[in-house]
């Protein structure tokens, strides 16, 4: 079963900055996982990839389609 996921990349300066992303991972009947594509530190604005992990994962969204979709939330 493939299924979109949050990513987080922290950097560590002055302070802890978190940067998030959207990965496409893939499990087995064993529960073992593969990352299909992820795109990683694409905004510090959580609730923006959860939203829109949680649209792609109820609609379906097709593999194909991936990168238009991420392509769509850096340029707004």
């Amino acid at each position: 079963m493939k299924k979109y996921i949050l990513t987080t990349t922290t950097y560590h300066t002055e302070k802890e900055l978190d940067f998030y992303g959207i990965a496409l991972i893939e499990q087995d009947d064993s529960n073992s996982y593969e990352l299909i594509k992820a795109f990683n530190d694409l905004t510090q604005d959580k609730a923006s990839v959860e939203n829109l992990i949680d649209n792609c994962n109820k609609l379906g969204l097709e593999e194909i389609h991936f990168k238009d979709v991420v392509e769509d939330l850096v340029s707004f």
